[in-house]
């Protein structure tokens, strides 16, 4: 069964501990009745067609984890928009007359509308001073994405410290999201598309993880498969994950297990118990600069410094 369990090792409280979180997050999801996709990358993430398969199932089934539909669910991650944006070039705040990092604030903006705000963004930091458009000339999407004009201020924005949104900021952009909707368009739900959640968690799909489960005795799933989740759900995960990961290495670093042993050893040559001791000694001994450059002398090389015949080479 993928996660069980073999009791073959009595482990200590903080060894179970860890065990059971890493479990939990390898449980199936429970009540879900979509379809999940079988994919091979598990590193890289999904391809566009993986993506738009697990978005359908999510469409049909909602979030595998909690339930979710997107198209009704207004209580997911608004995204902090700075307004004016962060990312613009002094020259374009200048030319469009808006405010500098000083007098810079958040406000709700919706997955989509982000997205394009960075896009349009870019091309302005991109584009000639003088080939900027003027401000009459802009649309009213293209001035909402700026903050060209103070509609935005009806959104009781919080003011930005920084590039990043912190948590007491971010938690005032999530209830000002869910009050009044996204600033640029509008809309009461911040996303529209689902994520692609591999099962496992691919933090937990590593070689240096699976070296931890085998002292804990977990039957990791073999292969990964995708689902659709929600922004919301995805975000809870990562934090987890996170934890997991540090407690893991260090409880490698506890054990004795070397985390950073070489990948490109086969691994049933490093268990041996002479692989350590073996890979440490040709590492002690470096060579000096002098005995690298004897090394790369030919034979021929020593023989005519020496002034010896063919014969010395023999010898």
């Amino acid at each position: 069964m993928a996660g069980s369990v073999a009791p073959e090792r009595m482990l200590s409280r903080a060894q179970r501990e860890l065990r059971d979180r890493i479990l939990e997050e390898l449980t199936e999801s429970d009540g879900w009745g979509g379809i999940a996709r079988a994919t091979q990358n598990v590193r890289t993430g999904a391809d566009a067609s993986e993506r738009d398969y697990v978005h359908g199932q999510g469409v049909a089934h909602g979030c595998h984890e909690c339930g979710t539909s997107l198209a009704t669910d207004v209580d997911q991650p608004w995204i902090g928009d700075h307004i004016p944006p962060w990312g613009l070039k002094d020259s374009v705040r200048t030319h469009f007359g808006l405010a500098d990092h000083e007098d810079t604030w958040l406000v709700p903006s919706c997955q989509t509308c982000s997205t394009d705000q960075a896009a349009y963004v870019a091309s302005l930091n991109a584009t000639a001073p003088s080939a900027l458009p003027a401000v009459g000339t802009l649309s009213a999407r293209q001035r909402e994405m700026l903050g060209v004009g103070d509609r935005w201020r009806d959104f009781q924005p919080t003011r930005a410290t920084s590039g990043g949104v912190l948590p007491g900021q971010g938690e005032h952009v999530q209830t000002a999201g869910i009050a009044v909707g996204c600033h640029i368009c509008g809309a009461r739900v911040p996303c529209t598309r689902y994520i692609a959640d591999h099962y496992p968690p691919t933090t937990l799909n590593t070689p240096v993880m699976l070296r931890l489960y085998k002292h804990l005795d977990i039957d990791f799933p073999a292969g990964a498969v995708l689902k659709p989740h929600c922004p919301k759900c995805s975000t809870a995960q990562g934090a987890r994950l996170a934890m997991i990961a540090r407690d893991a290495l260090a409880m490698l670093s506890d054990l004795g297990i070397n985390s950073a042993r070489n990948p490109a050893v086969p691994a049933k040559f490093r268990d041996f118990p002479d692989y350590s001791a073996t890979v440490g000694r040709s590492r002690a001994r470096s060579k000096s600069p002098k005995e690298k450059r004897d090394r790369s002398r030919s034979r021929d090389y020593d023989r005519r410094k020496k002034g010896g015949g063919d014969d010395d080479l023999w010898d």
